[in-house]
């Protein structure tokens, strides 16, 4: 959503974080771990580092401001 809202504003660059998951799935996060603070997510998935998902495991970590917003891979993001 926040890199619609950049290129709907005519936002010159964007910078995102990405990581690699353990099947080699490419996705847009920034902390190392996962935290229950920002994020909902399966409780087994509670601090696991982010290189440890796997792209099955994306649709359930979402934010907690905005629970329908879900990690994405890089492919979808640049959609």
């Amino acid at each position: 959503a926040t890199l619609e809202r950049a290129v709907s504003e005519r936002v010159p660059i964007a910078e995102v974080d990405v990581r690699e998951g353990k099947d080699g799935t490419v996705f847009l996060f920034h902390d190392a771990h996962l935290s229950s603070d920002a994020w909902v997510f399966p409780a087994e998935l509670h601090g696991a580092e982010a290189e440890a998902l796997s792209m099955d495991e994306l649709p359930f970590v979402c934010a907690s401001a905005h629970p329908a917003e879900c990690l994405v891979t890089l492919d979808r993001a640049l959609e």
